[in-house]
């Protein structure tokens, strides 16, 4: 199978998966630490250290 048809039949199963999706409102945020930003904006050497209960999600932002 091609690229093309391989990509259109995985995204037909992933939209049959997606039916009974329920879209919720984020209200927790993860706060991590990590060492450094690659070049193309990734995080380098991530490490996972709670999750903070804040009043507007949204606002969050990477420093």
């Amino acid at each position: 199978m091609d690229a093309g048809r391989r990509w259109k039949a995985d995204h037909r199963q992933a939209c049959r998966r997606l039916q009974n999706a329920v879209l919720v409102d984020p209200r927790l945020v993860a706060e991590t630490d990590y060492r450094a930003w690659t070049h193309d904006r990734e995080l380098r050497h991530t490490s996972y250290k709670r999750l903070r209960d804040t009043d507007n999600p949204a606002v969050c932002e990477a420093e």
